[in-house]
């Protein structure tokens, strides 16, 4: 059942999705008539996008308990990769993630969790493919860990990289590659 912090970030999310969408600062309405309208023309759209909210984070929590599941059964014989899946887990599902997601990875979330499920699924299969994948990605994870904060364009290009490492018929949102990321990681302080 949902708490009270929960169903407060999803109003929180409707709303800014709804209201403010993706218009910058400078876009927000300032005067009481220009707010009043704004209000006006979006509130129709409200319950329909609360519903549909609702309906994607009952899915995407449900898929993520399905990895956790996984990952319990896997812990034993694949401790390394399951302390990954595990640790990206508990970076996308945050105690705040509902409200401090940023829009673009929210809407990637899905994908991300589906990206772990195969990950999951081919690790059994083929686990010195999963091996060369995880020595690429563990250095760039250990230098991020080291960053006071981590942008959030950083954060989205490190999960498509994860994608394209490890569920490439996922297909990444945005051209990624260890360059890519690297330069990102720089820019970051990394």
């Amino acid at each position: 059942e949902m708490c009270i912090r929960d169903r407060d970030e999803v109003v929180w999310r409707v709303a800014r999705a709804v209201f403010i969408g993706d218009a910058a600062a400078a876009d927000w309405p300032r005067a009481p008539e220009a707010f009043a309208a704004r209000v006006a023309a979006c509130r129709p759209r409200l319950y329909a996008e609360g519903v549909e909210a609702l309906r994607r984070l009952r899915a995407v929590l449900q898929a993520a308990q399905g990895v956790q599941t996984g990952l319990q059964q896997a812990a034993g014989a694949h401790s390394v990769a399951v302390k990954d899946m595990q640790a990206q887990l508990a970076v996308l599902f945050a105690r705040d993630f509902i409200r401090a997601t940023p829009p673009a990875l929210w809407q990637r979330l899905p994908v991300y969790v589906q990206a772990m499920t195969r990950r999951l699924e081919r690790l059994k299969q083929n686990p010195e493919r999963e091996k060369q994948a995880r020595a690429q990605l563990e250095p760039i994870l250990m230098r991020t860990a080291k960053l006071n904060a981590v942008p959030d364009e950083l954060k989205m290009m490190l999960e498509e990289w994860r994608v394209q490492l490890f569920a490439q018929e996922l297909k990444t949102a945005m051209p990624v590659s260890l360059t890519r990321v690297t330069a990102l990681l720089e820019a970051a302080g990394g």
